[in-house]
């Protein structure tokens, strides 16, 4: 059974997709279906879904400029993970650490707090890879907000600043992937 590194519930994370916005949810589930598209070409389809979502939600010319940021950032924690990425099957209801920490990321890119963007960026990309995955963030978060998609801060402080994240094992309806440094995708 794998382990994730997720907060409990308890403590303010989000655990489960359904835990979160209708805007991170976005961002959760079209880094699901492009990690799928990656798979080979009988995994494309998530690739068109992607589009179409991307196409409904922003718009034709926005929604090309958004996902070029969305696919380039993505890419970009392919090409420079520090570790294998979690990523669960686009249609399980869990949530990984990785997932979260990459709505926050994006998140930090709505704010266009470069500071913040790159701390988070630490967490999934090693330092070489960190200014592109940061500067597409920022692109790809302004997009979202011109459009609507307001994504929560989840800024850990105060009263929901919790223990240090440790290992709990996960209910999964479907094995999470790994979504390694050269951008394939293992499901184990």
């Amino acid at each position: 059974m794998p382990m994730l590194f997720d907060l409990p519930a308890r403590h303010g994370s989000p655990t489960k997709l359904t835990d979160l916005t209708p805007a991170e949810r976005f961002v959760v589930r079209a880094f699901r279906r492009w990690v799928a598209a990656m798979g080979g070409p009988e995994m494309s389809a998530h690739g068109a879904v992607a589009w179409n979502d991307f196409a409904r939600g922003f718009g034709t010319a926005d929604g090309k400029v958004a996902l070029s940021a969305f696919v380039a950032m993505v890419h970009g924690i392919a090409r420079a993970a520090r570790r294998p990425i979690r990523c669960h099957r686009p249609c399980c209801l869990g949530l990984s650490a990785d997932e979260l920490w990459i709505v926050r990321l994006t998140s930090a890119g709505q704010a266009a707090d470069h500071a913040l963007a790159s701390i988070l960026s630490c967490w999934l990309v090693a330092p070489a890879g960190q200014d592109d995955v940061v500067r597409n963030a920022i692109v790809f978060g302004g997009l979202l907000s011109r459009h609507g998609y307001d994504l929560p801060s989840r800024r850990r402080t105060g009263n929901d600043a919790g223990p240090t994240p440790r290992p709990v094992l996960a209910d999964f309806v479907e094995p999470p992937a790994k979504f390694n440094a050269k951008g394939a995708k293992q499901y184990h």
